[in-house]
Order: C-alpha cells, then structure tokens, then sequence
C-alpha cells in the first residue's frame, strides 16, 4: 500500500522492512514513533513528488563553484529519505531532527544563491549565471514553502522552532585562497574594484 493511501493512525497493515530478520524485534534501537515514522514519509513523499523539488534530490555535485566552501553541512532529500529507514546509523529519533534536516535543504540552498550573487554581481562575465542562481532560489523557496504547508497539515498541534544557526568557523589564509584561486575577481571587494579604476585615471594625461 502506498505511503498516500495509508492510514496515519492506523495503518491497515503493519510490515517488517526486507532486511530485517522475522520474529521480535530488537528493542534497543530507537527512533521515530510508528505514526510519526508515517508522517515523516508522507511529508517527504509530498515534497519528492512536488515539480520544482528536483534540484534538491540529490547531493549538489561538486562542480558547482565553490559550494562546498560555502556550505559546511550538506543535506539532500535523498539523505533525509535513508535516514528515516530504521538501519541507517543516523536515524531520526524525533520528527524535529526530520524537519530540521528538510529545512537545511532549502536553507543551504538559499545562502549559497546569495552569496553567489553578492560574488557575480561584480562580474560582468557571469552575469548570465546569476538569472540561473535565482531561478533554483525561486525554486527552493517555492518547496520550502509546500513544506511548510504539508508541515502544518500534519502537524496541526505541534510546532518547529527554526533551528540556530551554527557559528562558522573563521576562514583560514589557505582556505581563504582556496576559495579565490579559480577567479581573481570573484570575491573581489568593489571598493577594490573602483581602487583599480582611480589609478588608472591618475596616469590619463
């Protein structure tokens, strides 16, 4: 039966995932309640299936500039779909851990699209890769959004905090270089910009 069809409450038929052995069940492990276990699913299914939720499937490949820089914890729905499965070594053991995770997808999303447009912004060789950027922001927002709403619909009782946010550690000189080496003007200050421009001003005569 179909995570759409099934009751949240009680579902009309309970089954042991393939990988598990028949007969009692190993009660040291914990996780997620039966019916919370349902809705997780549910939600996330509600969010797989929506048009604009395929950029967010799968982790962002590391030829995306930069990324992986900018974004210190990674999160993809196909991430948040294996840990809801009982084995998985970093199962959830709360719906909060769920929807933290979701949110993280759409989070990530937006900072790294922001701080790719603060970069562009200043070059004008990239400005075709800054209409691109908003579009997956646009598109993070939109699901962001469809989940929050499903959120609130299974949920009606209960509310999620928005997580804070952790402090980043400070970029070293080698990171720091790192981060510059593929594009001298990519995270170049425009004060530094207009600098450049001034000097060579004072040598028309």
């Amino acid at each position: 039966m179909c995570t759409f069809c099934r009751s949240l409450a009680s579902p009309e038929m309970e089954y042991e995932p393939d990988d598990e052995p028949r007969g009692e069940k190993d009660t040291s492990e914990q996780g997620l309640s039966p019916e919370d276990q349902r809705r997780c699913e549910r939600l996330l299914l509600n969010v797989f299936c929506h048009e604009l939720s395929e950029g967010f499937q799968e982790p962002v490949p590391p030829s995306i500039p930069n990324y992986y820089k900018i974004i210190k914890k990674p999160m993809d729905l196909t991430l948040v779909k294996q840990k809801l499965q009982l084995k998985h070594v970093q199962h959830y053991q709360s719906p909060i851990e769920f929807v933290s995770d979701v949110r993280l997808v759409f989070s990530n999303c937006a900072k790294y699209n922001e701080m790719s447009r603060i970069i562009q912004v200043y070059d004008e060789e990239k400005q075709s890769n800054v209409q691109a950027d908003s579009e997956v922001a646009q598109a993070g927002k939109a699901v962001s959004l469809y989940f929050e709403e499903r959120l609130l619909e299974l949920y009606p009782d209960e509310s999620f905090p928005e997580a804070p946010e952790e402090p980043e550690a400070p970029v070293g000189e080698g990171e720091e270089a790192d981060l510059t080496e593929d594009s001298e003007d990519e995270f170049v200050q425009p004060k530094r910009k207009r600098l450049k421009t001034d000097e060579k001003m004072l040598h028309i005569k």
